[in-house]
């Protein structure tokens, strides 16, 4: 069972720079990182971030048990109403990880998708519009789906869930395990568990049903049986009764370890299936209804081998092709900055049981893609990547790995063989670019059954549909639209604006994408590619910077349309061991200054104004000072404490905070000039886990709040005396005062400061977003703050990463890793007695006004109304009062108001509403 702490290293994910969907590409080329360190430093850091750090491992099963725990958390909606109502922001052009594809065999417009970490997904119109199928407190991670297309039968589906290789929803060397499989009797409408693959024990790896690779319904059989088999770690599981129970049709059982298996049937029930040579099962496999299995491997195929997926030919179904990542044998392509080795093979059935003479393999390995750059030859990533499959009617071989290639002649050689997707033709480091449309890292392809030429493909970027795949060249169409599956790192907001419109967002191995709209279906754009990490805005928009993996860090400039029209890289030289998603600050009351998370150390740049945009990406030294140590050199470098967050106070200015991986916090004083010294804080009661984010109240830099993200410690302090001393206040998120037990992961903490003065704190976890109207100090006699959940409908209990406020106009934006974009508006405290918003029912008129403000109530329940109307800062200008509960219009005097932008707050019976208005 090597693979369970080690499948990541051999993957180079988070290497797709992403085109822009539905608008013009940028004028600008942005470079892409330098990718050599990708999957390993991914897999590095999220194991840093979420490990106990008593065992240095993530707990098997944490994601259930976080889950399980999370079910007797109180609900915001159950306890205040519709108020603070969590919209859906996208980015709405953009998609995320899909494995799981599928077509309705009765209805071509009917599509499945589903996503690696946000759930399962159903078109009816071919892709234009989606909408989720599956519960947002369900099993997310989709791998694996099928339809029974029996005459009769086509109502039934089934998913496999669980992603074995490759998530980054639960960490690095974690299992992202599964719930085994899902069930829909009505057309994939509605989906329920099958209980006889559900684990029983959600806090720990119990079954192989929880690691899934592929699940199939036998298409030849009596319509009285109902059979399936399933693809899991060790075992291909066979069920006769649409799943209501199993037995093992090949496989070790509960011993054998074959980490890799999968399994395919012709549709006249010839079965081939494949294990990883790391178990007893190893090999190639044919049975002919699922009893007896045979090998048929051939004597010479590679003696290591990990994944291995099978197309079979639709045209002659005793043809079947093997496609595998088999390290050192086959064909080697030295891609990025590891040796990635696959190899292709072609059986075909001649008689009797397949075995020996009754069956012939070509090798074809050396036929694969070999000519051009790196990234035009095959890769499949250690086997994060792989699929082949026979297109009905022309024979036509396709295969995917990083990209995405047609073979005319079954690859028997390598002179008809098509580039159609994922990275972009002879494309190379620094300035890679992709396929039109298209997006790297493939896993899966399906024709449409009426004409074969459309295809349909599934990718670490979603789902593109093509109308010819057969074409000269290859033209793909994004059908993204609404698939809200994309997995967030960050979100960008202007801070010290008021109702500004400006949104970014730092994407998992989707670059950085910004809007500027308040409407979530418009197409967002991309800035620069890698893996999105944090972003900031200048005051009035004048400058934009945005990071990726590694700390690189950009200037650009945007038009009015948000492409880039100029760019410089801009982090320091001499900058190293930088996080994979490295945090760095502009001061909140100088845009000039800069402070950035170094390795061992912290980098202020005191000229930003300064630096030329001349479209160079290169890091450089203006501007730059780094303070002095203040982390000693460890010689283990695997051991080596690193800064990890970073936060800088705007009340009182100048106050620098920055924590480590071994749970130690300093402060500066005077951060904005020379070299100053750090001074460690001592957190009461904290562990040596990862600081992951500080968060300095901006209306007073007294109070922070610090989140701890590992797993087993506890996670949350306060301080209200600059650091000095600290309370615990996890309080309900937490299963004890000791930090140990089944709790979520925390990931974030921010503060929001109502126009009133009072506040509302927030907190993003691995199961969701909570909030809280007051922090309380978690004892052993005392339990503490009792956090709800927010957008328990909406949002659910995906992992939260990061959390921005806004208190000029109360706007919170939630970044998703799975579920996108959440954003909503806080006007006054909504607490559990808060009023319903009925801000939707309200006509605020003219607007500009000049003489008058009128605020139609439209159809809103009689009641008498108070009106507040403050200005940018929160403070009221003028109050009035309405007793007439008749009135269907309230009209305000405004022509004693200077010019400007106000926010008007009504609260009525039960009711409130809020909303900007400009006064001329």
């Amino acid at each position: 069972m090597k693979h369970i702490f080690t499948f990541f290293t051999a993957l180079l994910i988070g290497l797709s720079a992403y085109l822009m969907q539905n608008s013009p590409q940028m004028s600008i080329k942005v470079p892409a990182a330098p990718l050599a360190e990708g999957g390993e430093f991914r897999r590095t850091w999220e194991k840093m971030r979420l490990a106990d750090p008593l065992t240095g491992e993530i707990p098997q099963g944490a994601f259930y048990a976080e889950r399980e725990f999370a079910k007797h958390l109180p609900k915001a909606e159950e306890m205040r109403g519709a108020v603070g109502v969590w919209e859906s922001r996208g980015p709405w052009n953009v998609g995320g990880r899909t494995r799981a594809l599928a077509i309705d065999v009765t209805n071509e417009n009917r599509m499945f998708a589903g996503g690696v970490s946000g759930g399962l997904w159903k078109t009816e119109d071919a892709g234009n519009t989606w909408a989720r199928v599956t519960p947002l407190n369900a099993h997310p991670s989709i791998v694996s789906i099928t339809q029974d297309t029996r005459p009769g039968k086509t109502n039934n589906w089934y998913y496999l869930s669980g992603e074995m290789y490759g998530t980054s929803a639960s960490g690095g060397g974690a299992f992202y395990l599964g719930d085994g499989a899902f069930k829909s009797t009505d057309g994939g409408n509605t989906w329920l568990p099958i209980n006889s693959t559900a684990s029983g024990v959600p806090s720990s790896f119990t079954n192989y049903y929880q690691t899934g690779w592929r699940i199939i319904s036998y298409p030849h059989q009596d319509t009285s049986v109902n059979m399936l088999f399933m693809a899991c770690m060790a075992n291909i599981y066979k069920s006769t009764n649409g799943g209501a129970s199993w037995t093992v049709s090949k496989g070790g059982g509960s011993t054998a370890t074959s980490y890799f298996s999968d399994i395919a049937t012709t549709t006249m029930g010839v079965l081939y299936a494949t294990f990883s040579s790391d178990g007893p099962s190893k090999g190639l496999w044919r049975s002919e209804n699922g009893g007896a299995w045979v090998s048929i491997k051939p004597a010479n195929f590679p003696i290591e081998y990990d994944r291995i997926v099978i197309g079979i030919n639709p045209n002659n179904e005793n043809e079947v092709y093997f496609l595998g990542q088999t390290p050192n044998a086959g064909f080697m392509n030295h891609y990025i900055s590891s040796d990635d080795w696959n190899s292709l093979w072609k059986y075909t059935y001649v008689s009797g049981d397949g075995t020996g003479a009754g069956g012939t393999w070509e090798d074809l390995s050396l036929n694969l893609p070999s000519t051009g750059t790196q990234f035009d030859k095959f890769a499949s990533q250690g086997g994060y990547d792989l699929m082949v499959k026979v297109q009905p009617g022309t024979g036509n071989v396709f295969i995917g790995g990083t990209n995405l290639w047609r073979s005319t002649d079954g690859f028997a050689t390598p002179n008809n063989t098509t580039h159609i997707g994922g990275y972009k033709p002879g494309t190379d480091l620094p300035y890679f670019e992709l396929y039109p449309e298209h997006h790297p890292d493939q896993h899966d392809v399906v024709f449409l059954p009426s004409n074969p030429n459309v295809m349909v493909s599934a990718s670490d970027g979603g789902v593109r549909t093509t109308m010819d795949c057969n074409a000269t060249n290859v033209v793909w169409e994004s059908k993204n639209n609404g698939y809200l599956t994309s997995q967030l790192y960050t979100v960008i907001i202007d801070k010290n604006a008021v109702w500004d419109n400006f949104l970014g967002v730092g994407l998992q191995d989707n670059a950085t994408f910004v809007v500027n709209s308040t409407s979530p279906t418009d197409p967002w754009k991309m800035t620069i590619n890698g893996d999105g990490a944090y972003g900031a805005i200048a005051q009035n928009h004048t400058d934009y910077y945005f990071s990726i993996q590694q700390g690189k860090i950009a200037k650009c400039n945007l038009d009015a349309n948000n492409n880039v029209t100029a760019f410089k890289r801009i982090d320091p030289i001499g900058g190293k061991d930088y996080q994979f998603i490295n945090q760095f600050v502009l001061d909140p009351n100088d845009d000039n200054f800069m402070y950035v998370a170094g390795g061992r150390k912290v980098w202020r740049n005191d000229a930003l104004n300064s630096i030329p945009i001349n479209n160079e990406w290169d890091s450089i030294s203006t501007g730059w000072t780094s303070f002095p140590d203040t982390i000693a050199i460890n010689p283990n470098p695997a051991q080596q404490e690193l800064v990890t967050a970073i936060a800088v106070s705007a009340n009182p200015a100048n106050r620098l905070y920055y924590g480590t991986n071994k749970g130690k916090l300093f402060r500066i004083l005077n951060a904005n000039t020379g070299t100053p010294s750090a001074t460690q804080m001592t957190i009461q009661g904290a562990g040596q886990g990862f600081i992951n984010c500080i968060h300095i109240d901006p209306t007073n830099a007294n109070n922070m709040l610090v989140v701890f993200s590992n797993y087993g410690m506890y996670s949350l302090f306060y301080s209200d005396n600059q650091g000095t001393t600290w309370q615990k206040v996890a309080g309900n998120l937490e299963s004890s005062v000791a930090g140990t037990g089944d709790a979520p992961s925390l990931r974030w903490a921010s503060i929001l400061t109502l126009p009133g003065g009072t506040k509302k704190y927030f907190v993003g976890t691995s199961v969701g977003l909570y909030s809280a109207d007051a922090l309380v100090e978690h004892t052993s006699s005392n339990p503490g703050t009792q956090w709800v959940q927010e957008g328990a409908n909406t949002i659910g209990e995906v992992v939260v990463d990061m959390i921005e406020c806004r208190n000029a106009d109360g706007f919170v934006a939630v970044a998703t890793h799975g579920n996108g974009l959440f954003t909503t508006n806080f006007i006054e405290n909504v607490g559990i007695q808060a009023p319903i918003n009925v801000t939707a029912a309200i006509s605020a008129y003219p607007n500009p006004a000049k003489e008058v403000l009128n605020l139609g109530l439209n159809n809103l329940k009689m009641s008498a109304w108070h009106l507040d109307i403050m200005d940018i800062q929160g403070k009221v200008v003028k109050s009035q009062d309405f007793m007439d509960k008749s009135k269907k219009t309230l009209t305000i005097a405004v022509a004693d108001l200077p010019a400007g932008m106000y926010i008007y707050r009504l609260t009525g019976d039960k009711m409130q509403a809020s909303g900007k208005v400009v006064i001329q």
